[in-house]
């Protein structure tokens, strides 16, 4: 069974196809040419309220999360919504 996990494919699923359908056609550098900068860009500033900003940013789900867990501000918002505007992606 091959099976393939993907950050973006919650909230920005055409990236995470593109880069299966190349690696589908034997291509181990597969999807867009920046792929693996976007995947670091994510990964550098990934935590649990990162991830949760993320999925409401992308309308997916509440950012929201029960105490003591961290739940990104307002204006953590903003910059959330910054950084996938510089990515191309919102």
């Amino acid at each position: 069974m091959q099976a393939y996990y993907s950050g973006f494919a919650t909230f920005a699923p055409e990236i995470a196809m593109l880069f299966w359908r190349g690696r589908g056609k034997g291509q181990p550098r597969a999807g867009p040419a920046d792929y693996a900068s976007l995947r670091r860009s994510l990964f550098e500033r990934w935590n649990h309220a990162f991830w949760r900003a993320t999925l409401e940013c992308f309308g997916a789900a509440s950012r929201y999360q029960r105490p003591p867990a961290e739940t990104y501000s307002d204006q953590q918002m903003i910059q959330v919504k910054a950084f996938y505007q510089s990515l191309g992606l919102l």
